[in-house]
């Protein structure tokens, strides 16, 4: 019998994670050399190429990434009585530079003017040959929105590892280009480049409203269903398309999810995870069953009704939104009992589907949200 690959060691046990002696190969380069555990610890054919680089160190980047391809440690500040064995630095050499700032809407804002600056002093330096990496783009997509002009990022859902790429477009050549602020818009003479970015490595969700709309369900999967988790589900685009809810329809399921006392819960049977499956009241069943009963008869002098009482604040007009309304907390309930379960993937991708199918709705111009979800 052909031996099995010996597992790849754990994290804590793997002679690389204290073999590097750069620091910021040690922290940085965890994920590279995870990778390099794992592919050797298969038994497919590999070839190793290292790529050695004679250029002799002149600058403090070039002396820095010489120093991480080798993975040589910097020297420190000398013992008392030895020389000091790092290297003198041109005081003109600009090549790292750290700039302190408060807050991140005010990195981003220099992080422009850097950008503009170096576009300004290197004429062959163009704005397709920058790249700006952040450790948390969803935290800054809306504040490089705000500083480069929304008009001109595009969005890229593609999966690009890049978390954003620079692109330049001159006036006057058709392309969305945004204009830089005055003081940046010549230098020397000669017309800076309009700055346009695409932002990339955003979350799915972020930037697909059907996939968000699935997450949330997967989320609900196991959720208490509040009152506030429904109607941020309700007010989704792709969910007030397939019901057609308006601005003003939203604002009055809040006012009767309140009036109506739902709290949590589908019915009783779904607080039994909870150990309350002896108690219906405030559930969402139990809230329509009032909203309902309350479209056929007022409040005031009606007993109860199967154990519920008419919610008297439902107009004749609001006939139509409560049935809506009635129908998406059917759907949602048969979509989460459907999702509640472990499952096979086929089976648990079609009830996905099922789902997305029942609850979301997108227009023609929208049809690739549901691409991507099929793909």
């Amino acid at each position: 019998a052909t031996p099995s690959p010996a597992p790849a060691p754990r994290r804590g046990e793997a002679p690389a994670a204290v073999a590097a002696r750069h620091p910021l190969l040690a922290s940085w380069g965890r994920d590279a050399r995870e990778m390099q555990l794992v592919l050797a610890a298969s038994d497919a054919p590999r070839a190793e190429h290292h790529h050695r680089v004679a250029v002799e160190p002149t600058t403090l980047l070039s002396r820095l990434q010489a120093d991480i391809h080798a993975d040589r440690a910097p020297p420190g500040p000398p013992a008392p009585g030895e020389a000091d064995q790092r290297p003198l630095l041109d005081p003109d050499d600009d090549s790292v530079q750290v700039h302190s700032c408060h807050g991140r809407a005010r990195q981003v804002e220099v992080m422009r003017d850097a950008i503009l600056h170096l576009l300004a002093a290197d004429p062959t330096l163009e704005p397709r040959d920058v790249v700006i990496m952040c450790p948390d783009i969803e935290a800054f997509a809306p504040l490089i929105h705000a500083a480069f002009e929304a008009s001109a990022v595009a969005v890229d859902t593609t999966g690009l590892p890049a978390a954003a790429d620079a692109a330049g477009a001159e006036p006057g050549d058709g392309g969305h280009g945004t204009e830089p602020h005055e003081p940046h818009r010549r230098a020397g003479g000669r017309r800076l480049p309009d700055l346009r970015l695409r932002l990339a490595d955003r979350s799915l969700r972020q930037t697909n409203p059907v996939l968000r709309v699935v997450a949330e369900l997967l989320d609900l999967a196991d959720a208490r269903l509040t009152g506030s988790q429904v109607l941020d589900l309700a007010s989704r685009e792709p969910v007030r398309r397939r019901f057609g809810f308006s601005d003003d329809e939203l604002e009055r399921l809040e006012g009767w999810v309140a009036g109506a006392g739902i709290r949590w819960g589908l019915d009783a049977a779904h607080r039994a995870a909870w150990k309350l499956d002896n108690v219906a009241a405030n559930t969402w069943h139990a809230g329509l069953d009032r909203l309902l009963l309350g479209v056929a008869m007022s409040e005031e002098g009606q007993p109860l009704v199967g154990g519920a009482l008419p919610y008297d604040d439902v107009a004749g007009g609001d006939i139509d939104l409560a049935g809506r309304v009635a129908e998406l907390v059917d759907r949602l309930g048969q979509a989460l009992q459907a999702l509640a379960s472990p499952q096979p993937v086929a089976q648990a991708t079609a009830a996905i589907a099922a789902a997305a199918d029942a609850l979301t709705a997108t227009g023609e111009d929208e049809a690739w949200q549901r691409w991507q979800l099929a793909g």
